[in-house]
Formats: C-alpha cells, sequence, structure tokens
C-alpha cells in the first residue's frame, strides 16, 4: 500500500540521517502466489492481487526510494535486486496470474538498468527455483482450492472427479521434505554476497539461484518454443481425458429408439449389454464392453419415445437390426431362452455361420451370430490379434429402397473402408429363416460390409423382394459418427450425394451437450448423425443477469 510505502521512506531517511550514511542497497523481495489454471478464476481479483504485490510493490517501494540513491550514486554507487523467478523467465501451466507478474517484474528492471546506468546504479533480476519457503509449501494447497472452486461445467472439462484424484495423487508429500527444495538460507547468502562482495562493476544483468534454476529452467528459457513447451506440458497437471469421449474417426454409438427403457432393459442385459451412467431426459447408454488400450468400443443409446409405434419388419427402410457376434452361439442362445427371451425363428445355419434372432419388447431385431468353416477360423484369429472377447457388437443393418451402389460410394467419401460385398448371387439366402423369411422368394441386390477404426460395423443392404420400402420406421433409429469438424463433414456428405439437417445441440448422458449433425442415406430415412466430442468443442451455459435480475442462459 502507498502508504506503508511511505512509513518505509521515513523509517530510511530516519536511519540515514542517524548513520550519516548512504542508500547503497535495496532488495525487492516480496511475493506471493494464488496458483491454479487461468480458466479456474471467476474473476481477476485474485489476479490483480498477485500483480498488485510482485510488480507493483517493487515498483513503489523503487519509485520511493529512488531520490535517496540519486543523491549519492554518481560517487558511491547504487545496487537494486529485484526478486524475480524462474518463472519470469519461462512460464509455465498452472501459474499464468504469479508468472505474468514475474515477467513483467523482469520488463520493468531490464528499461530501469539501462536508464539507470548513467546514475552508477546497477539493476539486477534475481531468479530463483524452488526452495523451502511458504510459497512453496502452500503451492499444492493453493491450486487444490483454486480448482474445487472453479465452475461445475468446468471442472466437467477438467475431468471432474479423475482429474480431483490427479491433483491429489500429484501434491501427496509436496512440501513435506524440506531437503527436496533449495535452503533459504543458500539464497540470503548469495544475495548478500551480491550487495556488499561484488564489486558494482561485476555485476550481471541477472542470476539464476538453485540447482533446478541452473540446470532445468535456464535451459527452458533458452530452448525453442515448442520443445519448452512439450517439457512443461509433461510436468504440468493437465486435464484427464474421458475414457468415454470416443475418439474421431469412430461410431460412437448407435440409438434405438423404445417406449420404455425400464421395460427394455432386461431385453438387451440379457445379451450382455450393461449400463453406462444414468438414464437422463429419456436417454441411458449401454455398453459391452468399456474401452481400453486406448481403444474405442462401440455404446448402444436406449431413446424413450413412448409414443412410437411398433418397429417394422426386418428389410423395411432404415436402420432395422443388431447383430452380436459370439464364439459360443449355443450356449449364448440358451442363457438367452433361459432369462425367458424367445426367438423369432428356429436357428439358421450354413455351411459359413449360425443365426439366431430376437426381437425386444417394441420389435427391433438383435440377433446373435456365429462364423464357421474357414471365415470363423479367421474371425478367432483376429480376435486373437486384437485381445478382443465375445460377445461382441458386430454390425448395424441399414436398409436402402433404392440406388445401393451411390450410397457405397458415399459412405466411402465417409471414410468408409469395405470389409466385404455381396452381390445377389452371393447372399446366404440359408440364414434368412431366422428372421422368418423365405430364402425361396427373397432377393437381395446387394449386401456391403463396411467400417471405421475400432468401431461396429455398418451393413449397407438392398432388398429387392420383399421391397424395401418407407413405413415409418425409417426415422426411428441412427448411428452416430465421432468427427473433428461436423460443418466439413456435412459439406463432404453433401458433395457424396446425401442430404443433410443443419447441426443442433443436444445433451447425451455421459457426453454432456455437443452439436449434432445429420446426414440421411436417402431423403428422410435412415439418418446418420456427426458429432464432435473432443473437449474443445463441447457446450457450455453462461448464466448473466439482465437489468431487472433475471438469469439468461446461452450456449457457448
Amino acid at each position: 500500500k502507498d502508504e506503508d510505502v511511505q512509513r518505509v521512506k521515513q523509517f530510511v531517511e530516519g536511519l540515514l540521517e542517524e548513520k550519516n550514511a548512504v542508500l547503497q542497497g535495496l532488495v525487492n523481495n516480496a511475493g506471493i502466489a494464488d496458483p491454479g489454471d487461468f480458466a479456474f478464476y471467476h474473476d481477476l481479483h485474485k489476479v490483480e492481487k498477485v500483480m498488485d504485490v510482485n510488480f507493483y510493490g517493487p515498483l513503489r517501494v523503487t519509485q520511493a526510494l529512488l531520490p535517496l540513491f540519486l543523491q549519492t550514486s554518481p560517487v558511491f554507487g547504487g545496487r537494486i535486486l529485484n526478486m524475480s523467478s524462474v518463472c519470469g523467465a519461462s512460464a509455465s501451466a498452472g501459474n499464468s496470474s504469479y508468472s505474468a507478474s514475474k515477467f513483467a517484474l523482469e520488463a520493468w528492471s531490464d528499461s530501469l538498468r539501462i536508464e539507470m546506468a548513467p546514475f552508477n546504479i546497477k539493476v539486477v533480476k534475481i531468479r530463483p527455483g524452488q526452495f523451502s519457503t511458504a510459497i512453496q509449501k502452500n503451492w499444492a494447497d493453493g491450486f487444490t482450492k483454486q480448482y474445487l472452486n472453479a465452475s461445475p461445467q468446468l471442472k466437467g472439462l477438467y475431468g471432474g472427479q479423475a482429474y480431483s484424484k490427479k491433483v491429489e495423487d500429484t501434491f501427496k508429500g509436496f512440501g513435506d521434505d524440506p531437503a527436496s527444495m533449495g535452503d533459504p538460507s543458500h539464497a540470503v547468502d548469495e544475495l548478500v554476497d551480491l550487495l556488499t562482495a561484488k564489486k558494482l562493476t561485476d555485476l550481471a544483468p541477472y542470476y539464476w539461484l538453485g540447482s533446478d534454476a541452473k540446470t532445468f529452467w535456464r535451459a527452458l528459457a533458452a530452448l525453442p518454443t515448442h520443445i519448452s513447451d512439450s517439457l512443461k506440458s509433461a510436468i504440468s497437471i493437465s486435464p484427464v481425458e474421458n475414457e468415454m469421449i470416443p475418439p474421431p474417426n469412430t461410431v460412437s454409438h448407435v440409438t434405438i429408439r423404445v417406449r420404455n427403457i425400464a421395460k427394455s432393459l432386461p431385453f438387451y442385459e440379457a445379451f450382455g449389454l450393461k449400463k453406462v451412467g444414468e438414464t437422463e431426459h429419456g436417454q441411458q447408454f449401454l455398453s459391452m464392453s468399456t474401452p481400453t488400450s486406448g481403444k474405442w468400443s462401440t455404446l448402444v443409446l436406449l431413446k424413450e419415445d413412448p409414443a412410437m409405434k411398433r418397429h417394422g419388419n426386418s428389410y423395411e427402410a432404415g436402420m432395422t437390426r443388431l447383430c452380436i457376434y459370439t464364439s459360443t452361439h449355443t450356449q449364448d442362445v440358451q442363457r438367452v431362452k433361459a432369462l425367458g427371451l424367445k426367438p423369432i425363428a428356429p436357428t439358421a445355419s450354413d455351411r459359413t455361420a449360425g443365426v439366431t434372432a430376437f426381437e425386444d419388447p417394441d420389435g427391433f431385431v438383435v440377433y446373435f451370430i456365429q462364423m464357421t468353416g474357414v471365415p470363423g477360423l479367421l474371425v478367432k484369429l483376429n480376435l486373437w490379434w486384437k485381445k478382443q472377447a465375445t460377445p461382441l457388437l458386430f454390425h448395424w443393418t441399414i436398409n436402402v429402397t433404392d440406388g445401393i451402389k451411390d450410397v457405397m460410394k458415399g459412405f466411402e467419401k465417409l471414410g468408409f473402408k469395405t470389409l466385404s460385398d455381396q452381390n445377389s448371387n452371393q447372399v446366404a439366402n440359408d440364414l434368412l429363416p431366422a428372421f422368418n423369411i423365405d430364402p425361396d422368394t427373397c432377393k437381395i441386390e446387394h449386401i456391403r460390409i463396411c467400417y471405421l477404426p475400432d468401431s461396429i460395423c455398418s451393413t449397407l443392404m438392398q432388398w429387392d423382394d420383399p421391397k424395401s420400402e418407407k413405413k415409418g420406421s425409417e426415422l426411428k433409429n441412427a448411428m452416430t459418427i465421432s468427427v473433428d469438424d461436423v460443418g466439413y463433414t456435412l459439406e463432404v456428405a453433401k458433395k457424396a450425394g446425401f442430404t443433410t439437417k443443419p447441426p443442433e445441440v443436444r445433451k447425451f448422458p455421459i457426453f454432456g451437450k455437443t452439436m449434432v449433425g445429420t446426414i440421411y442415406v436417402e431423403p428422410e430415412s435412415a439418418p446418420v448423425e456427426v458429432c464432435c466430442f473432443s473437449r474443445g468443442r463441447v457446450i457450455a451455459e453462461e448464466v448473466t443477469n439482465d437489468r431487472d435480475g433475471e438469469e439468461k442462459k446461452k450456449e457457448i
């Protein structure tokens, strides 16, 4: 405060007069820290306080005492030591207000050094590293409190409880062992040496104090930015990535509409799907497995629609079937039957596979498949190589009414790779009885199985007899793709010949709010949603008050 500075000035003036002495040295040492990522702050009051003490404090003190220096410095010289920090030479994450104050102090010191040189006054910057001081001992608590006071939306972006645990583990024992940090008395000895022992002409513009300052931090200040940023990122407390956030270029989930989630859950749980998170806004995510080794596992989203009519036949237009691969077909079918579920028809098989199909309470088809023969051996080898267990989500059927070749080309534009193609004379009709479809009269124009990495496959089908037609189920279900840029993907889809729907904000369980664009495989049929789930695109709510004090919300 100004009044404090004036009292110091009066005290120094009195002391100089009493001792008949001159002012030759000043150490601007006051400093505080308020650690935490800048995003944690609700306002700038704490930042302003740090700047006031660490930057404006030295300015006030120096300004008050400078006239006393200038009275005698041409003859006796003068030394002003400004206590900066390694953070004043190389800023790091989680300490922005402190670093900013020290950078400002360094810039001012550089200017003052040049300005005072004609008056025989040396201005020196001191850059200490970690010493066992109050700032270091309280740093962990300060960072933790700053995070805990952050908004709920921000804590969610950082990883919520997982980030809290990371902070706790990082700071466990921090500052408890003084020997792990520098002894403050050593810093004092060096300051005394700079004030008294060294010749004025020998003083350098700055000094690094402490072993970490002279090695690690000094190197960081000299390295190219992209290298130093990488090193500093490695030692910072970065946000925790949510394992349940699907990476780009994967099928994040498939949506199945149901009339009642509570009544439908036992059916899907019988197949091995388990709840992920809680039911929110009539939506419940299910998963066969949790993501491992950085690989995504496509989820199933049950979406409640009480007014929905029963699903149509499995050959109608839209997204009509979910296939689950199993390595133990007979046992899994018996297990599901024991839970009270009845197949649509007896198991059907041929020399390549066996299939058993079931309907959920609203008529949506879910079926088991197991490959046999050579295809079965190849699948086993692939599962072993990828360390995947069964049952697992295999593919999701999309029926089109016409022009399947154009649809296949469009999926290629969206990044899908082809796994297999079957023309009408190659289709395994012997498996159709499992769906109560006559293999002798049925004609399927083409089947393509395609995929995105680490995702459920998509099976594109065009039925000629019975004919795929739009009978009310074509918009019920959807497949959702995680992308880097929703707008760009919609433009790619348009150029590929698909119709699209502009992005809209939607809220999902687990994922929160995100922007969702829609691609229609055919006009007003078979929606493929595209979402960006990356942390940078998550939508939060900003709450403001109007003049009457009424809260208003806007999405940012």
